[in-house]
């Protein structure tokens, strides 16, 4: 599978090989992705599979992250449009290879984590699991040969795991460096911050984005 970053322009990711089974839909699992256009609702209805084995999962997803966050950082800092942020979020960029703080690679790793799960997995290889291609299908946050909803969930999950743990580590990290009488160091303490608020706006538009792809329609399961 390949993953796709939305907007991503020449951004080429490498592709990850999972295991997928296979399994007999139960109430409530959804075998179906849908999304609208301009008020026009489609559906795609796709075969049910999954990873059976979700700790192997989570631990090539886990190195795939790692293996790109170089590439995914590059990106996130060359598609920043304002002056002051591009400058700034190159300055972290900066400091972290001077200086290795653990700070700053955290909340770049925030970064890089949410911007992949804001995409989606396409299907790459000879094995197809019988889906056709789907055009238009990034209109509704899927691959052209989409994953079936099921293995997205897994992956999903995997991501936001990462994305809790990081973000853990952030706070731990911000309360002993604020919380005294003399906080220090002052200059991290501002890049952080600075960082983590305008990704903010990212996700915000991103999550609409989605939102409004998802009005009208219906899952079916």
């Amino acid at each position: 599978m390949r993953w796709i970053i939305p907007r991503q322009g020449d951004l080429e990711l490498p592709n990850i090989e999972v295991d997928s089974h296979e399994f007999k839909p139960g109430f409530g699992d959804v075998i179906s992705e849908s999304w609208q256009t301009s008020g026009k609702v489609t559906t795609v209805e796709l075969p049910p599979y999954a990873m059976y084995d979700t700790n192997e999962l989570a631990r090539r997803v886990e190195e795939y992250v790692v293996k790109t966050r170089p590439l995914v950082e590059k990106y996130m800092i060359d598609s920043i449009t304002h002056e002051l942020a591009a400058l700034t979020f190159a300055e972290v960029a900066r400091y972290i290879k001077k200086h290795k703080t653990r700070l700053l690679q955290l909340v770049f790793n925030i970064c890089t984590t949410s911007i992949l799960a804001a995409g989606w997995w396409s299907i790459v290889s000879d094995e197809n699991l019988g889906i056709n291609y789907v055009d238009g299908a990034e209109s509704g946050y899927i691959g052209q040969w989409p994953v079936p909803p099921a293995m997205s969930h897994q992956i999903n999950v995997v991501l936001l795991n990462m994305l809790n743990a990081d973000q853990r580590a952030i706070i731990t990290e911000l309360k002993w460096r604020i919380f005294k009488p003399d906080p220090k160091p002052w200059y991290e303490i501002f890049l952080a911050y600075f960082v983590i608020l305008c990704h903010l706006q990212y996700i915000h538009g991103e999550a609409t984005g989605y939102l409004r792809s998802q009005e009208l329609t219906v899952r079916v399961s």
